[in-house]
């Protein structure tokens, strides 16, 4: 059933825009240009297609799951909202907000509070099909361990969205790597590939990113990271998945 969707959309190059990155002078590259991208079929094709999918973050829910026999149990915390505009400077701000989770919900579960071996942390968002932006804390730990863990987890994340001063020192460090990695990438094809694709697939406005990174990603503050902690956590209702061991089914 794929096959006539597949020869629709890419039996026709009509639309499609061509990044080629790399040590090279553009005149060089006039002929195989014309060989190989302007020989390319350009008929016309239907691209009329509108989402209708479902959206997400209008209600919190508990799912609680037995399964397996180790002794653990695997806590997944989502966030998920359609009120996001994808583009600069969020998809900075929301990098931010993940590694200051990281850095927090480690000390606090593992170093603190010795209940996990690793916390991890990931936000995204996207426009397409749709804006969404979804938020996934996540670790394993002891089954009756699990309902403590997790109130620590979002305590974190409100002491987070309540004050900026609470990971300012954090921020700063986390800034600096950002950079630092940064630099390192910018140096390299690939990046320039696939970040060029993001841009255009996603329809992202300004070159900042490219020219300006360091510019940018100091442009935000930790003022704004609480802000989004509160809007994209606090206030997004929380999927609170859960599983756990067979054998703790009838201890509950």
């Amino acid at each position: 059933d794929i096959l006539p969707v597949f020869n629709s959309r890419f039996g026709s190059a009509r639309g499609f825009e061509f990044v080629i990155v790399g040590d090279f002078k553009t005149d060089s590259l006039k002929n195989f240009i014309e060989q190989y991208i302007a020989a390319l079929p350009a008929e016309s094709f239907d691209n009329k297609y509108l989402y209708t999918g479902p959206s997400g973050g209008d209600e919190a829910k508990d799912i609680l799951m037995y399964a397996g026999a180790a002794p653990r149990s695997t806590v997944n915390l989502f966030y998920q909202s359609n009120d996001v505009k994808y583009d600069y400077p969020v998809i900075l701000q929301q990098e931010l907000l993940q590694e200051v989770l990281k850095v927090k919900l480690r000390v606090n579960l593992r170093e603190e509070n010795s209940g996990v071996y690793g916390v991890g942390v990931s936000i995204s968002s996207t426009n397409k099909p749709g804006n969404l932006i979804r938020s996934r804390v996540a670790f394993n730990c002891a089954p009756e361990s699990a309902e403590f863990l997790i109130q620590q987890a979002q305590s974190e994340i409100r002491k987070v969205a309540a004050d900026p001063a609470y990971f300012k020192i954090e921020f700063e460090r986390i800034k600096t790597q950002l950079l630092d990695a940064y630099k390192k990438q910018a140096v390299k094809n690939s990046f320039w590939s696939s970040n060029l694709r993001n841009h255009f697939y996603f329809g992202l406005n300004g070159w900042n990113y490219f020219i300006n990174y360091e510019q940018s990603l100091n442009a935000v503050t930790p003022e704004m990271i609480s802000a989004m902690a509160k809007k994209y956590l606090v206030e997004t209702p929380c999927i609170k998945a859960v599983l756990m061991p067979e054998s703790s089914k009838n201890q509950s």
